[in-house]
């Protein structure tokens, strides 16, 4: 499964007449929302919640590795650890995390 779900190419297709005859309606409703849930839309309906909960933590659980954003390289990995989450960055991805927590002043002086 793509890291942006198993419809994703529904995204960025026209759906042929019939493709969605072929599942049942609580598929259906679930390939309709996929793309909210990519958006990071909250749902209200407790099974769309859980559904997308639990597609989210079986990514997370596999580890995710991220190399390019917005066709910028970058590096950033989530990764399984302890019961939790590890998150690594890279040295760029970090000192433009860490600058957001400083003075002004302060980042002139250290960078």
């Amino acid at each position: 499964m793509s890291p942006n779900g198993r419809w994703e190419f529904l995204s960025n297709e026209i759906v042929p007449s019939g493709f969605m005859w072929r599942y049942p309606s609580g598929m259906v409703r679930i390939i309709r929302n996929e793309i909210y849930a990519r958006h990071g839309y909250v749902f209200n309906s407790a099974d769309l919640k859980e559904y997308f909960s639990k597609q989210a933590k079986e990514l997370l659980d596999k580890g995710v590795t991220i190399n390019k954003v917005n066709g910028k390289d970058t590096m950033l990995s989530i990764s399984p650890a302890d019961g939790s989450y590890k998150v690594n960055f890279g040295k760029e991805e970090f000192e433009a995390y860490f600058k957001n927590f400083l003075r002004p002043q302060l980042v002139d002086m250290l960078f």
